[in-house]
Parts: structure tokens; C-alpha cells; sequence
């Protein structure tokens, strides 16, 4: 019986077939299967570049919303400084919040006013109807102790970075009642004091309610409104030059002993206005029948620069985050043509995001 023929390849024909079909696999070359024995498959385009992906190139990011950019703009819940397109040097960032219940009495009103570009500890007020300071100086004040005991050194240069206020109301459902209106503002505000007190006089008293009620970016929130979520207006650049200079006056900082130290503080708020790094924010707090109880949060991020040769100088970073200036000034304008308003439920969208 005859020898049944191999079915093993001829090897060398094999290869000599492979070599003649200029490198390309043929059938029958097993040397190379393993490397050569491939299906090709045109590169995957990217969807979001219409073409071949690039080494180290990103999708391009969901494009920043407003609700987003006040998020990222509030100071409550940071812990770094926001991105900067200028470098500031270094710096001491500081995170501070002052809360307090604000009580207005029943057929009374109210009037808040929020300076962050105040150079001082005291940095917002509250005024009845005849302009009395209602808010014993330092209540809702964030900086006010940290200015002022912070071991004695006095930091030499500073500006607000983040700012806002956050309000709720804690007046029981069936005494609940009235509304408040909410008035952001980046152009310089006229605030006269009386002399030797942080009053202010009874024109500068009307003139800034009948603003806030007149104006058609003033908000209208029901107390209603403000006892289910957190309602933050959070403050943004007034001018981006001022925004990202350190200004210029000395630290007020004392503990409004006498009425020259008074004097200090009002001064330091009329400067504030002329050279605005942070919008200011008017609350009226219209009379109600029934007394109206609120929770006020002010919170402030700031850079401090304190002298290198101390305690608190060797604690100064460089910041690290960076943005191009488009990019910085887009997220200003968001904030901006949202008042700073955004109503947030407990707990999402004011930290986390440095």
C-alpha cells in the first residue's frame, strides 16, 4: 500500500511565495502566522475631533454652564484659590465664613450691604430704616478675627478672591411671610456715614432701597422660596484690572475703640467703592406683619501677603492653578449675567471644587 503524501506546507516554497508578494502573508505561510496573520482595521476616528485622535489629546469639555461657574466661584466649601491667568505671587490663602440669624422685628425693615472690597474687618453691614448699624460691627464679618488676632502680625497687603452670602429662612411655616429683594452691583455706590458711628445718613438710607427696588436686575425671592433651599449670591470681579492687583491703602484693622478708628473703617468703604475688585451686594428686607427670622452666611476667600521674615510669611504658597485669560474672563461674564444667583439644595454645588 503506497504512503499516504504529507499534508505539512512546503516551507520553503511557502517562503519563496511570501517573498514574491512583497512581504504581504499568502496561504500556506505558517512561519509567519502568528505575527503576520492579522486582519487590518483603518484607525478609529474621533468623534470629537472629526479625525485621527493626537498623543495627549483630550475630548473636548462639556461646555461651562452658569449654574457651573457660580459653583466654582462660591467661597463656601474651597480650600485653594480659584485659577488666576496673572500670578499674585505668594500668598496665605485664608477661608472664613461668619454666620449669624439676622431677626426683623414685625412692621420693620432692613437693609444688608456686602463689601468685600472692603480693606477692613468689617466688611458687611445692616441698617434700619432711620440708618442705625443693626449688626453690632463685627456679626457678619468674616475677616473680622482673623485681621485682627491672627498672632499679631498684620498682613501687608490683601485682596478677597471668592465672596458670597448664602441665605435661609428659619421662620416657621405659618408665620412665614414677606420677601426679600437682592440687588448685585459692580458700579461704585455712595455711602455716607455719620461721623464718629457706622451709621449712615437717612438719604443714603433711602437712595439705596429705592436702588435695589427700582433697579431691573434686583431679584424678588418670597420667604417661602428661601426656606426649602439655599439661595447663594455669590459676588464676582467688578473690573478685571482691579480683580487681579492688590490694590492700594493700609489693613484697617482695630477694634473700634474710639471714633477715630470709626472713622477708619467708613473711609475704608468709600475707598472700596471708588476702586472696586469685587461686586457689592444690596439685600432689602421689606416689613412684614409678622416677625421673619433668616440664617446669613458671609463667606469670603482671600489672599493675605504677610511680611517673609515672620511666622505666618514662611506659611506663603505660590498658587498652582492657571487658566489663560479667555478663559478666566468667560467665567467672570457667566457669574456675571446670572446676578451670582443660583439656588442650590443642601449640600451640592458649593465645595468640593477647588
Amino acid at each position: 500500500m503506497a504512503a499516504r503524501p504529507s499534508s505539512a506546507p512546503n516551507l520553503d516554497s511557502a517562503k519563496r511565495r511570501k517573498t514574491s508578494a512583497g512581504g504581504a502573508y499568502v496561504k500556506g505561510d505558517v512561519s509567519g502566522r502568528a505575527s503576520s496573520n492579522r486582519r487590518y482595521s483603518a484607525p478609529r476616528k474621533n468623534t470629537y475631533y472629526g479625525g485621527r485622535k493626537k498623543k495627549g489629546q483630550n475630548k473636548i469639555p462639556r461646555p461651562l454652564t452658569a449654574k457651573m461657574a457660580i459653583a466654582y466661584a462660591s467661597p463656601f466649601g474651597k480650600k485653594y484659590p480659584p485659577k488666576s491667568a496673572t500670578n499674585l505671587g505668594h500668598f496665605l490663602c485664608q477661608n472664613n465664613i461668619a454666620r449669624h440669624t439676622l431677626i426683623c422685628p414685625a412692621d420693620t425693615e432692613r437693609l444688608m450691604m456686602f463689601c468685600p472690597s472692603a480693606t477692613n474687618g468689617y466688611i458687611c453691614f445692616v441698617w434700619d430704616s432711620t440708618g442705625a448699624n443693626q449688626s453690632d460691627h463685627y456679626k457678619f464679618s468674616p475677616t473680622h478675627d482673623v485681621l485682627t488676632h491672627a498672632g499679631g502680625i498684620l498682613p501687608v497687603g490683601w485682596k478677597p478672591l471668592r465672596a458670597g452670602i448664602k441665605i435661609r429662612s428659619l421662620t416657621p411655616a405659618d408665620s412665614r411671610s414677606g420677601f426679600i429683594q437682592v440687588l448685585p452691583t459692580t458700579a461704585p455706590v455712595s455711602v455716607a456715614f455719620v461721623s464718629g458711628t457706622l451709621d449712615i445718613t437717612t438719604l443714603t438710607y433711602g437712595s439705596l432701597t429705592s436702588m435695589v427696588k427700582n433697579n431691573l436686575d434686583a431679584k424678588s425671592i418670597s420667604a417661602e422660596q428661601l426656606s426649602g433651599t439655599s439661595h447663594s449670591f455669590i459676588n464676582f470681579p467688578a473690573s478685571f484690572s482691579e480683580y487681579t492687583s492688590w490694590g492700594e491703602g493700609d489693613i484697617v484693622t482695630n477694634t473700634l475703640s474710639s471714633a477715630a478708628d470709626v472713622d477708619l473703617v467708613a473711609q475704608s468703604w468709600v475707598d472700596a467703592e471708588k476702586s472696586m475688585s469685587l461686586s457689592s451686594t444690596l439685600i432689602y428686607f421689606p416689613p412684614s406683619s409678622i416677625t421673619q427670622t433668616y440664617l446669613i452666611e458671609v463667606g469670603l476667600q482671600s489672599a493675605a501677603r504677610y511680611p517673609e521674615n515672620s511666622v505666618l510669611g514662611s506659611l506663603m504658597k505660590t498658587p498652582t492653578g492657571s487658566a489663560n485669560a479667555q478663559e478666566v474672563r468667560q467665567h467672570h461674564l457667566l457669574v456675571s449675567n446670572a446676578g451670582g444667583h443660583a439656588v442650590f439644595t443642601e449640600g451640592f454645588g458649593e465645595g468640593g471644587i477647588a
